[in-house]
């Protein structure tokens, strides 16, 4: 099964599972008690120096894991100007949930780089929730990776058979991507 853990010898590694399970749900809380732009964009960078530093996770292994996210983070800036005006504050807003949520996505992912599937459950069992439970949660954060792996196959797949993902229009990308 394919999996995000990045074997480091850092302190994000060494923490207790249960302060990296609390902290995420925290951090994720925090991401969407917040609205401004401006301070969404200062909190993700502050996880991604985080996840740098005390992770030993580098930018481009981050990078990497947003990756699949792109299209839906670019759809969410480009919707907003026309859901609301003036134009410029639907900018804003979509800014805003953009970063929102490539920041509760870096969490989940921060979370699978720096705990293994066994610290994960018992973490879990730790915070007092029963086995079947940690065990559903760590099997549904485990497969997200396995997801965002397939849809990479499916893309490498569409490029093989000559189809250029690069080219074209914003909207004729996103639709040669889907097979």
């Amino acid at each position: 099964m394919y999996s995000l853990y990045i074997k480091r010898d850092s302190i994000l590694h060494r923490l207790d599972p249960r302060v990296k399970i609390i902290s995420s749900l925290l951090g994720i809380l925090a991401m969407i008690l917040f609205n401004s732009p401006y301070l969404l964009f200062i909190l993700f960078t502050l996880l991604s120096l985080s996840l740098k530093f005390f992770g030993k996770i580098g930018f481009k292994e981050q990078m990497k894991v947003l990756k699949p996210l792109t299209p839906l983070i670019i759809i969410t800036i480009v919707i907003w100007p026309f859901i609301l005006e003036p134009r410029t504050f639907g900018l804003f807003i979509g800014l805003g949930y953009a970063l929102r949520l490539a920041s509760m996505a870096m969490i989940t992912f921060g979370l699978l780089m720096t705990t293994t599937q066994r610290e994960l459950i018992l973490g879990f069992i730790k915070l007092k929730m029963p086995y079947e439970i940690g065990l559903t949660l760590t099997i549904a954060l485990r497969y997200i990776p396995t997801l965002f792996s397939l849809a990479q196959t499916i893309i490498d797949a569409q490029r093989s058979r000559g189809l250029e993902l690069e080219k074209g229009s914003f909207f004729s990308r996103i639709k040669n991507t889907v097979p």
